[in-house]
């Protein structure tokens, strides 16, 4: 194994372990921040250079396995590690009054070093192993406070949620190593088309991780962990797995199931885009925001744009997790002043833009960012996946029906953004009367800073609203951009804007505290009823799973375990007695039958010998005498006949 691969794994993991032992338990955070800091270092310097490396060991007698550094891996990396130093940093402020706080530091640095691994290998079965430990280790942080009974159930959703998904994934490996003889993701840079259901199967298992189809619904069922981790899991380690995955399955994804990826991908944006306007809690906003935005990237590889999918997971990344934590510090405002039971809800929210200015600011460059408004990242992102699907879409008779729904996903994602915004930061605040009170901003908002300065538009091209983009090419090789649609810019632009102008009308008179409760309370009432409940229900998916699906499950078990208990067990139990029956029967049939032959028999010789033993002497001369007058009457028998 390489130096470089040693340090990318050994860092992370060293640091859990440090931080699950390191006493006084507030500087718990120091190893894996620490071994977060190297990582990202070490990777910036090797993206400096034109550095590729494969590397093969033996794991087990007769299998290779091996690990593959390109600048993709590279990139992702120097992405989780800096995404989780700054989680780190936020989360000494955020976790500093749990007494558990150096398990969770540990947990952190297990998930990262599940990450790397899964970015770092290069096997199938090795990426496998790390998939399912990225899986595990979100499990843990999930239900890190399982001690309430919702966080424990929320983590066991997840984690089975995704293992439904990891089957379809495993079985597609398999397929590959003994059917195509493909082993490697390297592999697949010179391998051809693989087989309609191998490329389906490995799909699905992309599905479940990055929360696509019919798998989104753990993703908002996941806010039940600490809400840096929801950070970390939605910008860099977890949902982006899956994306990763299709990035690099996408050469050689057969065309059948390219085109279902392109509209799951796209169905499963505008879904999740509508069921973010109706929802009241802060993070299940964003968790709906992310399930939508992972959505434009899924559709941006079923399209055959996989660097612009790249492109939008990268600069996410920044905005979403720069997100998660001003709603972090927002959630650690709530429980500072005491509401413990209203601190994600948006309605007991209002002027918090007061008491965090500084977090307000970040908050609002991340949700311009988010909304696709010009000079931040989002809009240079999401214009490349858009215009990918408007070229895309002439090949099919009915394609066009993709960009549309690219465009009015954009126009909700601007609207729903700004709702928030203005329910969190503006007016007065809307739950029990308190005075203001002014709470340390900071090392909150540095992270918050850091996160919202790699939000604008200039790190990647100088002109806001251009097509030219060196960081694509620089990347994961050159993209041609386009340059026909020049009428996509302006309608992207207009769109933005009109979402956001529209939450603005709609949600702006949340200002004195009377008008506020009844304007909450009447949408509240209505986003219950008629069409808009499919938008407050998430279109009753999670509903179908959790009241329908699973309920029917367990009476299916009941029934079977009534009629396993019934027919089941009272046939086998039935072969039992009769059994015994027939034991006994034969029991009695030996005793009084065979043993008592037996015994006649025996019985018999003993009379036998005892009537021989009354002519019998004792003496053995007479027993010599005896025999030769047996032999002289056997040799007078012999002359005689």
């Amino acid at each position: 194994m390489s130096v470089q691969v040693i340090i990318l794994l050994v860092f992370p993991l060293l640091g859990a372990f440090v931080s699950f032992f390191t006493r006084p338990a507030k500087y718990s955070f120091i190893g894996t921040a620490l071994s977060m800091l190297v990582v990202a270092i070490y990777t910036v310097c090797l993206l400096g250079t034109d550095f590729q490396e494969r590397i093969d060991f033996e794991w087990i007698p007769s299998v290779n396995v091996g690990w593959h550094l390109d600048r993709l891996a590279l990139l992702l990396i120097a992405l989780v590690a800096t995404i989780s130093l700054l989680v780190h940093i936020f989360s000494i402020t955020y976790m500093e009054k749990d007494e558990a706080r150096h398990r969770y530091f540990a947990f952190l640095g297990f998930f990262c070093f599940s990450m790397i691994g899964l970015l770092v290998a290069d096997h199938l079965i090795l990426v496998f192993v790390f998939w399912e430990l990225v899986g595990f280790s979100s499990y843990l942080l999930i239900g890190f406070w399982w001690q309430q009974e919702e966080n424990a159930f929320a983590a066991r959703y997840a984690f089975i949620t995704n293992r439904i998904a990891d089957v379809a994934l495993f079985s597609g490996i398999l397929w590959m190593i003994q059917g195509i003889g493909i082993g490697s993701l390297s592999q697949l840079q010179s391998a051809s088309e693989l087989p309609l259901v191998v490329s389906l199967l490995l799909v699905i298992g992309a599905f479940g991780k990055s929360a696509q189809g019919p798998f989104f619904t753990w993703l908002p069922r996941a806010m039940a962990g600490p809400t840096p981790v929801s950070a970390l899991i939605h910008a860099a380690t977890m949902v982006a797995a899956g994306v990763y995955l299709l990035i690099r399955l996408s050469p050689v994804l057969a065309a059948d199931v390219q085109l279902i990826v392109a509209i799951i991908g796209g169905l499963t944006a505008l879904i999740a885009a509508i069921s973010a306007l109706t929802s009241y809690d802060i993070k299940g906003v964003l968790a709906y925001s992310t399930i939508s935005q992972l959505g434009y990237m899924v559709m941006g590889v079923g399209t055959g744009a996989p660097e612009a999918s790249f492109f939008h997971l990268w600069t996410h990344a920044f905005f979403k997790a720069g997100l998660f934590l001003s709603v972090g510090a927002v959630i650690h405002y709530m429980h500072y002043i005491g509401h413990h039971k209203l601190a994600q809800d948006m309605r007991a929210m209002g002027g918090i833009r007061k008491q965090l200015p500084i977090v307000f600011y970040g908050y609002t460059i991340c949700m311009l960012a988010l909304a696709g408004l010009p000079f931040f990242t989002g809009f240079l992102s999401k214009e490349a996946i858009i215009l990918q699907t408007i070229v895309w879409a002439q090949d099919y008779q009915i394609g066009f029906l993709l960009p549309f729904v690219a465009l009015l996903t954009a126009f909700l994602t601007a609207f729903y953004m700004f709702r928030q915004w203005l329910y969190v930061f503006f007016g007065q605040y809307r739950g029990e009367h308190l005075a203001y009170h002014f709470i340390e901003e900071a090392p909150l908002k540095i992270p918050v800073i850091l996160l919202a300065v790699g939000s604008i538009f200039f790190w990647y091209t100088w002109n806001p609203i251009g097509r030219d983009f060196a960081f694509l090419g620089y990347a994961i090789g050159e993209y041609p951009m386009n340059g026909a649609y020049g009428w996509l810019t302006p309608v992207s632009i207009l769109l933005a804007v009109g979402g956001a102008a529209f939450g603005y009308y709609r949600y702006h008179g949340l200002k004195d505290q009377k008008e506020s409760v009844e304007v909450i309370r009447d949408e509240f009432d209505r986003s219950r009823k008629g069409i808009l409940s499919l938008s407050f229900n998430a279109f009753f998916v999670d509903w179908f799973y959790t009241r329908v699906l699973s309920v029917a499950f367990i009476a299916f078990c009941k029934r079977l375990f009534i009629f396993d208990k019934k027919w089941i067990d009272g046939f086998i139990n039935a072969v039992g007695v009769f059994t015994v029956l027939v034991s006994k029967a034969a029991d009695l049939i030996d005793k009084i039958l065979v043993d008592g032959i037996v015994n006649l028999l025996a019985g018999l010789q003993v009379w036998i010998g005892n009537m021989i033993r009354l002519f019998h002497a004792s003496r053995v001369q007479l027993h010599f005498f005896w025999a030769v007058i047996l032999l002289v009457l056997v040799v007078i028998g012999f002359e005689i006949f």
